[in-house]
């Protein structure tokens, strides 16, 4: 009898022996037991279906969302007097008659308020603007426009809010404008019309791309000017709309990767699926493999020469003899007369046959990946 020791020549297998096992290849392969492979493949299928659940909502069309955003503005003003021997009040309130030639100056409250159905990021830009116009005496034909900045441009935010509020007063100098469309009419010769409009302009701007109208909202009061008779009215316009917004519409034609990506997904969700459910079945469904019915064997025969063991000694602790097949470790008990020893490293997959003398230790190693590589090569 040989044996195959490290760094030794391995023994030759004896024959006549009612149990043969296949002479294999020696190439190191990668096992892993089967709890490893099923928790790999169970992570596996988890990460897959994340996976493609994660790039399908990206691709499926996004379900119309409604915003709607309200606007409403107010415009309240006192028409101040100069002193006079008529009336005994310092002002007069607004939608009422006034004499021009008694106005001292004009107070405007402006008010404006926005809301919008969910919290939002927006900024809004305002400034208040007088504009002067000369018209002929229809009013169609303009012979002078200019633009007065009352209120430089200004900024404020709302930051993750619904609501927002601005208020602000301005001062008309009711004679410096009138006196500049009197003296156009009287340099002229012309009859004319002249009107003083100052407004609240307020322009809207999202941080969230949600698309709100890209147009000024106003708010105004037109003075008229340079009126012969002593009576005139003012006019004044409130601002009050409702806008309703779509947004976050998605076309799937414009997402070709993550059509991809989701394939990727559903493939791979599909295989470790597979792959669990049939190492859920060998776990329920023990199922006759070569190396299964090798073991059963060996064990059936050799029942009073083997004793099944739960612990797997450290085989650094011994000097290691590798056997090359059951049938010289059979050998080696009936020349030591000790039991053979049999460890299940993996159910199904691996398991040690040993025997253990003083300091050596004589072990046989069979894998089911052997035992299968050698039906392959029978097959071919």
């Amino acid at each position: 009898m040989k044996l195959k020791m490290k760094n030794k020549k391995s023994i030759d297998s004896q024959k006549d022996k009612k149990i043969k096992v296949p002479k294999v290849k020696t190439r190191k392969k990668l096992h892993m037991s089967y709890n490893t492979r099923l928790i790999l493949s169970i992570v596996l299928f988890l990460l897959f279906i994340s996976m493609t659940i994660f790039f399908l909502l990206k691709i499926l069309p996004t379900e119309e969302q409604v915003i709607n955003y309200k606007e409403s503005g107010n415009l309240d003003y006192k028409v101040y007097l100069k002193e006079n021997d008529f009336y005994q009040t310092e002002y007069l309130d607004k939608d009422m008659i006034y004499v021009s030639s008694l106005i001292d100056y004009i107070d405007v409250d402006l008010e404006y308020n926005f809301d919008i159905s969910e919290n939002s990021n927006i900024y809004f830009v305002y400034s208040i603007i007088g504009n002067l116009t000369i018209m002929d005496e229809s009013g169609k034909n303009v012979y002078f426009e200019h633009d007065y900045n009352l209120l430089s441009y200004r900024t404020d935010e709302i930051d993750n809010q619904d609501h927002y509020d601005l208020k602000q007063n301005i001062k008309i100098d009711y004679d410096y404008y009138n006196d500049i469309a009197n003296k156009f009419k009287m340099e002229f010769g012309l009859d004319t019309t002249s009107n003083l409009r100052v407004y609240l302009t307020i322009r809207k701007v999202s941080n969230d791309d949600i698309p709100l109208d890209s147009g000024d909202s106003e708010l105004y009061i037109d003075i008229p000017l340079s009126e012969r008779s002593i009576n005139m009215t003012i006019d004044y316009n409130n601002l009050n709309r409702t806008q309703n917004i779509i947004v976050k519409t998605e076309d799937v034609i414009d997402n070709a990767t993550y059509v991809a990506l989701t394939a990727v997904g559903i493939v791979g969700s599909i295989a470790t699926l597979a792959n669990t459910m049939n190492l859920i079945v060998l776990l329920f469904v023990r199922k006759k493999t070569p190396y299964d019915k090798y073991i059963k064997r060996i064990l059936k025969e050799y029942d009073r020469l083997i004793a099944e063991t739960s612990h797997c000694p450290n085989f650094s602790d011994y000097n290691l003899i590798e056997i090359s097949s059951f049938d010289e470790l059979l050998d080696v008990r009936d020349n030591l007369k000790v039991p053979i020893m049999y460890y299940i490293v993996a159910k199904h997959i691996k398991s040690y046959f040993y025997i253990i003398d003083n300091n050596n230790l004589y072990l046989v190693t069979i894998k089911a990946v052997d035992l299968e590589s050698k039906k392959d090569e029978k097959n071919i």
